[in-house]
């Protein structure tokens, strides 16, 4: 949409057909880069035209002038091979004579159909400073923009409308090509206006059509009669069609013309010879300026670099649905939403990890402070066997943290030899666990302090809300609903202690489900009813489950 406080001064669109294995759009680019070069020089500024830049600008770049408040920004799409590309061109001239500052607008756009052939679109527009009180700059002379004049004349390049050639100038008609120009403005395909100028009582049209042809460029063909046997010609042909155009008027067919409706003749406007006699030819040519060439009506058709910024977001868009309907079938998108908000959890979880860090260390400090109140007290006892067990106990703890998991679970088993123990595969477990010893001390002694106690009590509670306000670690009663489906998975929690089977289900575990983590947990238990202890068949890390596919 044409922003408010702008005027359009020149707009087109034509197809491009560069040669068999050429880069159309660098064509396009390359013209570009040298109607500025040819601008900088005249205007004493530098821009650069280094190929480096330029490529960088046709894959989306910005550059700025020296010397100049002038600058260039592009953006470009890329599907399946073919460009879309557009770039905006901003100059802001102050001339410094006490008229408004103005800014020049070119908008080039360039849609890709091949590497060879797309179509081409401009439009030049202009802007005086808001609110200034003042004498406004002079506007230029009507004309066809530079930019459009190198890619017109370009040898190497086929530029049409509608498969219309608008390279040449002004076609002259007469009996040998009427009939194939009567093919042209009949065609319910044109996508061009065709202006034809029909010669007046002395055999010459009233406006000169070369002038047209400079005024319109490739937004229209224009084609014209000298003579009146040229003319009758022509019109004998338009006439069936009430299209026909004489006496020195001038008339535009309109697009994709529809000959065969009634009506549609009146679609095709005409401005009489009385009328360019009146008001002169330099009228007639601005007025068909303005409506082929300016038409704000236009504009929103034309491809602007926002367009394509628009297009890559949708590619990106597109691209990630068609990615979530391939991977979310079934099953697996339940187990896929569920990834996705455990990733998001992950993502939490390392935001606090200082913090969890920080307090760890903080309990290590406090249990070689008990540590040391322990030897303290126990210091001058007599060497009774359970005076000698508590001993024990402080040599033990005077090496804290323990150097391995497995010191670590015989110092717990040797402090509370009535509320844990190990099975033979649970001490094994010892080997693999990657767990720093000083936290895993601090979830066995709150398995230890806190959990044994909901166990061995009469009551009835929630065990796993209780033990997770009190302690940092939490409880998980069982497995997921998919990995209890598993025979072969639940299998692996099977264990034999002390000759009585166990079932390793429940298991305590830390906020952190990475295994390198150090503050990493996970310790498989069951609930020995004969002992009235805990005990752990594993605390080596995840065991397999619906997710991990594999244990550690």
């Amino acid at each position: 949409m044409l922003d408010l406080n702008r005027t359009m001064f020149y707009k087109t669109e034509f197809n491009i057909l560069a040669p068999k294995g050429q880069d159309a759009l660098w064509s396009v680019v390359l013209k570009i880069r040298g109607w500025i070069a040819d601008k900088a020089r005249r205007s004493s500024y530098r821009f650069p035209c280094d190929n480096a830049t330029w490529t960088s600008l046709k894959n989306g770049a910005r550059a700025k002038a020296e010397g100049a408040d002038v600058e260039m920004y592009s953006s470009l799409h890329i599907e399946e091979g073919v460009y879309t590309w557009a770039c905006r061109f901003a100059e802001n001239v102050d001339l410094k004579d006490g008229s408004a500052p103005r800014q020049w607008l070119t908008e080039v756009g360039f849609k890709g159909r091949s590497l060879e052939e797309g179509t081409f679109s401009l439009v030049l527009s202009y802007s005086d400073r808001a609110g200034f009180i003042g004498p406004l700059q002079a506007v230029p002379g009507r004309s066809i923009p530079k930019l459009v004049d190198y890619l017109l004349k370009d040898d190497a390049l086929d530029c049409t409308v509608s498969g219309i050639n608008v390279k040449s100038g002004p076609v002259e008609v007469g009996s040998e090509n009427a009939q194939e120009m009567l093919g042209i403005i009949a065609n319910t395909d044109r996508g061009i206006p065709v202006v034809f100028a029909s010669p007046g009582t002395l055999g010459q049209p009233l406006v000169d059509p070369h002038e047209l042809h400079r005024a319109l460029g490739p937004n229209a063909l224009v084609c014209y009669a000298t003579g009146l046997q040229a003319a009758e010609a022509m019109n004998s042909l338009l006439k069936p069609l009430r299209l026909a155009c004489f006496g020195g008027a001038v008339r535009v067919y309109a697009t994709q013309p529809r000959v065969d409706e009634p009506l549609d003749h009146a679609r095709h406007r005409f401005v009489a010879a009385s009328a360019i006699r009146e008001h002169g030819e330099d009228y007639v040519v601005d007025m068909l300026r303005r409506a082929l060439a300016q038409d704000v009506h236009f504009w929103q058709s034309m491809l602007r670099v926002d367009d394509v910024k628009h297009l890559n977001r949708e590619s990106v868009r597109e691209r990630r649905i068609a990615e979530l309907k391939r991977r979310f079938q079934d099953e697996a998108l339940e187990e896929m939403l569920s990834a996705e908000e455990a990733t998001e959890a992950l993502k939490q979880e390392s935001d606090l990890a200082r913090e969890e860090n920080s307090q760890l260390r903080e309990e290590v400090h406090n249990l070689r402070a008990r540590c040391q109140s322990y030897e303290a007290a126990f210091a001058g006892a007599s060497a009774s066997d359970g005076e000698g067990r508590l001993a024990e106990i402080v040599r033990a703890a005077r090496r804290l943290p323990p150097a391995t998991a497995e010191e670590t679970a015989r110092l717990a088993v040797a402090a509370f030899p009535d509320r844990i123990d190990f099975t033979e595969r649970g001490w094994d477990s010892c080997g693999e666990c990657r767990t720093d010893s000083a936290v895993l001390w601090a979830a066995i002694h709150d398995m230890c302090t806190i959990l044994h106690p909901l166990y061995a009590g009469s009551e009835s509670v929630d065990m796993a809300r209780e033990f997770n306000s009190r302690s940092t670690f939490s409880l998980a009663r069982g497995e997921g609903r998919m990995t209890r489906k598993s025979p072969k998975t639940m299998a692996s929690r099977k264990d034999v202690y002390q000759g009585r089977d166990i079932f390793i289900e429940p298991h305590v575990k830390s906020s952190t489900g990475n295994q390198k983590d150090p503050s990493f947990v996970r310790i498989y238990f069951d609930w020995d009813e004969a002992s009235g202890k805990l005990v752990v068949g594993d605390c080596g890390g995840h065991l397999e489950n619906h997710s991990t596919r594999s244990v550690r």
